[in-house]
């Protein structure tokens, strides 16, 4: 792969994955927390951008110095997702969220992979409420004030191309997919009969664009990600990656 193909493919992932980051820059601001996640990513943006000027220079166009990766990946990722500002004000939602997630990719050829994942979804609620609950454990009964939490279950399937190379520890990927939102609630956690409101957040298809860097003979990797949605709630979401890569 020529330098000059690799920038044209490295071009539209950085922005991307710098277009997630400034639609949120507004409310980042706000906390400490969303400062420096933003600066952490921005600083991560920078370090593969070097690896990638690596990558292009190592790479060849012979076709033997692909990376035979057919197998399995598993990573643990913390995505920031930018939400739609009318979607979430008609929630009582602030426009931004964060989940932990799961994901496996399988490898069914040298640079192609099908790919799904969950998150764990934290929503900011702009309309908690308080319920007496009793609470019940080994010391025996209590009756305490609990507030409710804004939380879902995001979920996604995703086809990816794999530009790599076996002279280089950074990939590249791009393909599309689909996400969703289940289960979203605004409600008390572990109360059983406690009141429950549901949150209506619809999904959609997007664009998806990363890059990684591979380490201990890329056996695990650590990355970014970036997702453009076409419709539904979700404006875009960013992502900070570690893989563990299972290979045949």
């Amino acid at each position: 792969m020529s330098t000059r193909n690799t920038m044209r493919f490295v071009t539209p992932i950085f922005m991307l994955l710098t277009s997630s980051v400034k639609t949120t820059t507004a409310y980042q601001t706000k906390t400490p927390v969303h400062k420096a996640a933003n600066r952490l990513i921005l600083i991560l943006i920078v370090f593969f951008a070097m690896s990638g000027n690596v990558f292009a220079q190592t790479a060849t166009t012979d076709d033997s110095d692909d990376i035979d990766n057919l197998g399995w990946t598993f990573g643990l990722g913390i995505a920031h997702f930018s939400l739609d500002q009318e979607a979430a004000s008609k929630e009582s939602i602030g426009d931004t969220a964060f989940s932990f997630d799961l994901n496996a990719s399988y490898h069914f050829a040298p640079r192609f992979a099908v790919s799904a994942g969950l998150g764990f979804l934290q929503l900011d609620d702009n309309a908690k409420f308080t319920e007496q609950v009793l609470v019940t454990d080994i010391f025996g009964s209590d009756v305490e004030t609990a507030t409710s939490e804004a939380k879902g279950i995001y979920y996604y399937g995703e086809l990816l191309y794999i530009a790599t190379s076996a002279s280089s520890p950074v990939q590249f990927k791009a393909g599309v997919g689909f996400g969703s939102i289940a289960g979203a609630d605004r409600s008390i956690e572990n109360c059983s009969d406690c009141t429950e409101i549901d949150i209506d957040l619809a999904g959609g298809p997007y664009a998806t664009a990363s890059i990684y860097r591979g380490f201990s003979d890329n056996k695990y990797n650590i990355g970014l990600s970036g997702n453009q949605f076409f419709s539904g709630d979700i404006k875009n979401t960013a992502a900070l990656w570690f893989e563990y890569i299972y290979q045949y």
